[in-house]
């Protein structure tokens, strides 16, 4: 993670560098739908999606006349659930977002997005109802333990002006697979993101 974490840093480094001295700030805000999904042969985990809001802020820095790099800082609520023969469970999963992306312009109000999003668990809580044979039923509710620190997932989209000041955009990904659940097993995170964005300020270098 410490390895990915710089070469991101360097990244972002190097496009800003290459970048105008010009960009835009955007404060964003929407929700996420997420699903857990095993590719464990045999896994008979059932897993439902979930639904949490998420906000925070974004900018773009101008590469070219089609091309910005676009990075943000969100704070996102992320809502799962999984269900095998012993255990139906609700996870509630606090993380800070941090997107690292590219946007190409089709268009003027029409662009494709793609990146990194690396996630860092921040907090929440895990409700099990746990039902063994021979045992009696039991209920946990406990601070969140069962998914890892950290998670890294890929994305795509499109983002849509609506006006000068409003976008709307949709993206979707997956984790690399580092989503740890009920100590046994790795399972990818899938998600699907819809957010507003409001643009909040403009800011180019004086000229000399």
């Amino acid at each position: 993670m410490r390895k990915l974490l710089l070469f991101s840093f360097l990244f972002c480094f190097v496009l800003t560098a290459h970048a105008q001295l010009k960009y835009n700030v955007y404060a964003r805000a929407g929700f996420n739908i997420n699903r857990l999904n095993s590719t464990l042969q045999g896994d008979t985990t059932t897993y439902r999606s979930g639904a949490g809001p998420h906000f925070g802020i974004a900018m773009d820095f101008k590469v070219d006349d089609r091309l910005y790099f676009q990075p943000e800082f969100l704070i996102s609520r992320k809502l799962v659930k999984s269900q095998d023969d012993f255990v139906r469970a609700r996870y509630s999963a606090t993380y800070f977002d941090i997107p690292l992306l590219l946007r190409y312009h089709l268009s003027p109000d029409f662009s494709f997005i793609g990146g990194l999003q690396i996630s860092l668990l921040a907090g929440g809580n895990q409700e099990k109802n746990i039902e063994l044979p021979g045992g009696s039923p039991r209920f946990v509710e406990e601070k969140i333990t069962d998914f890892s620190g950290s998670d890294v997932a890929f994305l795509v989209g499109f983002d849509v002006r609506l006006d000068n000041e409003f976008h709307l955009g949709l993206r979707v990904g997956t984790s690399s697979g580092d989503v740890t659940v009920n100590d046994t097993k790795t399972v990818r995170m899938n998600m699907i993101q819809l957010s507003f964005a409001y643009l909040w300020k403009k800011w180019e270098a004086p000229q000399d």
